[in-house]
């Protein structure tokens, strides 16, 4: 049977995505995944077995340069010839006109205004990025409708709503089966710019359209399934856990990596580098922390990236902070292994963060590595039943200190950790969650 996954990125951090391909591929599916082509990836590549095509994505910037080409110049060529015939008779006997400063003129003012939309990159301070994205997004699903129409494929499984739209009409078209794989609260998740609540409604409106009429509905967690159950009138989604795949932890000595003292305490955050994690409120305390490094491993967008870096310099904690690049999925948890605290910090910005149950609470847990997070609700239900980790609220300093040296001076979360490792992981394992997929979904 052969299945297609969209995911509108490039397919080199998405460890949900990967592990669901290996769990159908290693059932016996044909599974491809149409990812975005980026400068570090190939267009085609085979990744453990599992085909991967990766599409040119044209973004806004491409549809303004196809403007002036088609468009534009064609329409100064017309003026071009009524000024040079006015020059010519000499129509206006006192003043002729340089035509080649006023076509100069004109389009370099167009071209002034087009660049303007694209020199800024950075979402949070340019007006135009969610018009460039939605273009980039249709883009995609455009493509990817006419590559299912043109393929054979038995069952398309979309990743998020950005991916949705296009598998959605063509599997209609061809009476494929269709499953919408909701990774978060999409409509609800962490922006530098809220939506209006014009862009929110007509949002609403396409992904009700669409979830409504979907085969099959999963998610990641229970407080998130109820809420697309409430708020769009459906059944409650299947819920599929994010969990990781691989539960074996090798030695990576996080300590020489970084060069720490035997005396000294590691804390040690995973994942996407970006705002709202509450990464800004961890370096913010770190003065506090005396004898505490804290580590960041995981991708993120430069410029953010390079603000971090000019606040660890203002803090003057450069000594005890330190970056480490992403590390595939698989090893993640053989990082956390050597930490003795793991941070989540998130903030509550948004509903998708709120109800969150990120994978890094349960490779933290696969580390054996006690846990410090925000007081949300998914979190709480495992912190609080194992007691494997100390809550706090993370819009104060207070609190999250609190929680960190509670964990670093008290050796009982440790102890609790090893005595409900294999209960947790047994209850959340990728093998429970892969038979709900293949059983629930795909067997139907």
């Amino acid at each position: 049977m052969k299945v297609l996954m969209t995911v509108y990125n490039n397919f080199r951090n998405d460890s949900r995505v990967l592990k669901e391909a290996l769990s159908l591929k290693n059932n016996d599916y044909h599974v491809t995944i149409i990812a975005i082509k980026s400068e570090d990836t190939e267009r085609k590549e085979t990744i453990e077995g599992i085909h991967v095509h990766r599409f040119n994505v044209h973004s806004f910037k491409y549809y303004v340069n196809k403007l002036l080409l088609y468009f534009i110049l064609p329409f100064l060529l017309p003026i071009f010839f009524i000024l040079k015939t006015i020059n010519y008779f000499n129509i206006f006997q006192k003043q002729k006109f340089d035509i080649k400063y006023i076509l100069k003129i004109m389009l370099l003012k167009f071209i002034e205004n087009s660049k303007n939309i694209f020199k800024n990159k950075d979402q949070n301070q340019n007006k135009f990025y969610d018009y460039i994205r939605l273009f980039s997004i249709l883009d995609y699903n455009l493509k990817v409708f006419f590559y299912i129409l043109f393929n054979k494929f038995d069952i398309v499984h979309a990743h998020d709503l950005n991916s949705l739209i296009g598998p959605f009409f063509s599997s209609k078209l061809k009476n494929i089966k269709i499953v919408y794989d909701s990774h978060e609260l999409y409509l609800e998740r962490n922006r530098y710019k809220k939506y209006t609540p014009s862009e929110k409604k007509w949002r609403i409106t396409v992904e009700k359209l669409l979830i409504n009429r979907v085969d099959k509905v999963i998610t990641v967690n229970k407080s998130i399934a109820k809420y697309l159950a409430n708020i769009y009138h459906i059944d409650e989604p299947l819920v599929i856990h994010n969990i990781p795949n691989n539960n074996s932890v090798s030695n990576r000595n996080l300590r020489a990596i970084i060069n720490v003292k035997k005396d000294e305490q590691i804390m040690i955050y995973t994942g996407a580098i970006t705002f709202n994690r509450g990464i800004e409120k961890i370096l913010s305390v770190m003065q506090c922390l005396t004898g505490v490094h804290f580590v960041m491993m995981g991708y993120g967008n430069i410029s953010y990236v390079t603000s971090i870096k000019k606040s660890i310099e203002s803090l003057e904690i450069n000594d005890r902070v330190h970056l480490i690049p992403p590390v595939p999925s698989n090893e993640v948890a053989s990082y956390i292994a050597t930490a003795d605290c793991a941070i989540i910090p998130i903030e509550n910005v948004c509903l998708s963060y709120y109800f969150c149950s990120p994978n890094k609470l349960f490779e933290a847990v696969t580390a054996l590595t006690p846990i410090a997070c925000s007081d949300f609700p998914e979190m709480r239900s495992i912190i609080e039943k194992y007691q494997i980790g100390v809550l706090f609220d993370p819009n104060s300093s207070e609190s999250i200190i609190k929680a960190i040296r509670e964990i670093l001076q008290n050796n009982i979360y440790k102890q609790n950790i090893l005595n409900s490792r294999e209960e947790i992981l047994s209850k959340f394992s990728w093998k429970k969650q892969e038979k709900k997929l293949l059983y629930n979904v795909y067997k139907q």
